[in-house]
């Protein structure tokens, strides 16, 4: 099993494939507190193409925290 097929089986990857197959938005909060927000175009085992109007490529050691940009709660109101 190659690096980023074992990546894909992660945790890590399961959670950011689903972000980016329901197209939900989300934020990424990096380790100097900067946040970002936009959807996932795609990842590998390094870095997230995050899509918000343009296309970044955001490095993996400078994320602190992802998370959907809203709760199931704040959805249903």
């Amino acid at each position: 099993m190659t690096e980023e097929e074992k990546f894909a089986e992660s945790l890590e990857g399961k959670f950011l494939e689903q972000m980016r197959e329901d197209q939900l938005e989300i934020n990424i909060y990096l380790v100097n507190g900067i946040r970002l927000k936009g959807f996932i175009d795609g990842f590998n085992e390094n870095v997230i193409l995050l899509r918000n109007g343009s296309v970044q490529m955001v490095r993996f050691d400078a994320i602190s925290t992802i998370m959907p940009a809203s709760t199931a709660a704040e959805t249903k109101s």
